[in-house]
């Protein structure tokens, strides 16, 4: 078994895939020590190892210090506090979701397929044909009000 199938195993069997969920929010990561690491989590493996950026830590003793990035290793974790507008139950689901199927990734990121860029091009090309449909609607339009308007014309000369 490699690191990565192992990486993906505890995400799927354990809590690290809430953990996940917390990626790019702000939080609070309490620790053994009495310590607590308040930032934005950037990564979480399989471990639940904890990489934070902009970081404020408190010691026991309350003395703040600041860095840019912290790392946490999963051993010394022992709360991390989860946001009251996150849904717990909707993220794990989310994560296990994106684990199970990693092509839904590349999809949601930006980058097509082969079916969704023909999809798109189709779909351009209808939008191409109804501005067609537009124009040509529009000028019949057009020219029939001006059949009207010199028809009217030509009604008001004979009285």
């Amino acid at each position: 078994m490699t690191s990565k199938d192992k990486d993906i195993f505890w995400k799927l069997n354990s809590l690290a895939s809430l953990a996940c969920g917390l990626i790019g929010r702000y939080t609070i990561i309490d620790l053994r020590n009495d310590s607590t690491a308040n930032g934005k989590i950037d990564s979480v493996d399989g471990f639940m190892n904890v990489t934070m950026t902009d970081v404020v830590f408190t010691d026991p003793g309350g003395n703040e210090f600041y860095f840019a990035t912290f790392f946490v290793r999963d051993r010394n974790i022992r709360y991390i506090h989860i946001p009251k507008e996150l849904q717990i139950e909707d993220t794990i689901l989310r994560q296990l979701y994106k684990i199970k199927n990693p092509r839904s990734r590349v999809v949601q990121s930006g980058a097509a397929g082969f079916k969704a860029t023909r999809l798109i091009q189709r779909q351009m090309e209808t939008m191409k044909r109804v501005e067609e449909i537009k124009k040509e609607r529009l000028r019949k339009k057009r020219e029939k009000e001006e059949a009207e308007a010199s028809t009217s014309k030509d009604d008001q000369f004979d009285l």
